[in-house]
């Protein structure tokens, strides 16, 4: 059984600048590889990706809503 590992990545702080960060994050762990669930909106998170790198390693990244 193969083992499987994701990371989370959890941002906050001022909205513009952890808002830049994540979509900073976001671009380059995705490029290259393979986005699993595209940043957008859920019901679980107002701002969420989930993306595979290009050497195997899944992150999960989450921008934590103000307030």
């Amino acid at each position: 059984m193969p083992l499987s590992v994701a990371t989370f990545l959890m941002f906050e702080g001022y909205a513009k600048e952890a808002m830049d960060l994540y979509q900073l994050a976001y671009k380059i762990l995705s490029r290259d590889g393979k986005i699993l669930m595209p940043l957008d909106n859920y019901e679980f998170s107002h701002c969420f990706a989930w993306v595979r790198d290009k050497i195997g390693v899944t992150w999960q990244l989450n921008l934590r809503a103000d307030g």
